[in-house]
């Protein structure tokens, strides 16, 4: 984790490798993914040893390599901070969430056209016949026009589903601290019965229990508001909207976000690396600083011809 508190925690079992965030992210094996019978797992278990690196990037990425072979790359502002990143209460904040505008970068599935990774916040199912997501571009008044992203997610209407759609963000707050969350708020409707299935939500990681509710009352854009109180052992709230999974045939209005803002009390934080040893043999953990083993630069050439 660095000075702005952007960091990550990876984890490697017998079979995965991935990276936490408000859940595990499990990352996929190229070279067994998609094949015949091939499930993306990475066999950790065959009794040799494997080397893992991460490079990290000026730029807040990182590149995951096996044995030398490259996995997969992640901008670590996707993946929410570990509760022990933190260190000491800072002074408040007008807005302590990530991307909160949603203008910021994010992945698209190529087949499905649906975003799978936004700058800041995880996308907690990412199956289309569970809900779809997406960043669209949406004029809502003057101030915004059609430059203007928002962020949208819809369930699947022939299916019941297995989860409600939920964009979720980590946050580090201060116990016993007061915080507001606010956003641009519309959708989650159910046309038949008039069910309101839309909710914005504030959470504590440690105890879900805790939390507050609003649900969305409208098809047009209004402005939602509350207040929470963090409890004395709280390190870290989950701010999340979500939108009710429907049933067969019910049409259920998509949830759409825009300017998003939590203020309140921030954390500080020292940069810092390390691992925990579990059950795993360790046998080096070392830090490069050198950046020998990041990814090469892309070179541009320039070519002026007069004409």
């Amino acid at each position: 984790v660095n000075e702005k508190g952007y960091g990550f925690k990876a984890y490697i079992t017998s079979n995965e490798i991935g990276l936490f965030n408000a859940y595990k992210k499990e990352i996929n094996n190229p070279a067994t993914n998609g094949k015949t019978g091939g499930k993306g797992k990475f066999y950790n278990n065959d009794d040799q040893a494997h080397t893992y690196r991460f490079a990290i990037t000026p730029d807040n990425r990182a590149f995951i390599y096996r044995d030398g072979i490259p996995v997969d790359s992640v901008r670590i502002i996707d993946y929410a901070p570990q509760p022990y990143f933190a260190e000491k209460v800072g002074e408040p904040v007008e807005n302590l969430l990530k991307n909160p505008n949603f203008e910021g970068e994010f992945d698209v599935n190529p087949e499905t056209k649906l975003a799978t990774r936004i700058e800041g916040w995880d996308i907690v199912v990412s199956d289309r016949w569970n809900s779809e997501q997406q960043i669209l571009p949406e004029e809502i008044d003057n101030n915004q026009d059609l430059d203007n992203h928002i962020f949208e997610i819809k369930p699947y209407k022939w299916a019941t589903g297995w989860s409600d759609g939920i964009l979720t963000q980590v946050v580090d707050v201060a116990p016993n601290e007061t915080y507001t969350l606010s956003a641009l708020l519309k959708g989650g409707i159910a046309k038949k019965e008039g069910k309101l299935t839309g909710k914005m939500i504030i959470e504590e990681v440690e105890d879900p229990e805790k939390k507050v509710i609003t649900e969305i009352a409208s098809d047009n854009w209004e402005t939602y508001s509350m207040d929470y109180t963090t409890s004395a052992t709280c390190k870290q709230i989950r701010v999340s909207f979500t939108v009710g999974r429907g049933g067969w045939g019910n049409d259920i209005s998509a949830v759409c976000v825009d300017n998003a803002k939590l203020t309140g009390v921030s954390r500080t934080y020292s940069p810092k690396f390390g691992f925990m040893k579990n059950t795993a043999e360790v046998e080096y953990f070392t830090i490069d600083e050198s950046g020998a083993y990041a990814p090469a630069q892309p070179e541009i050439t320039i070519n002026i011809k007069n004409q």
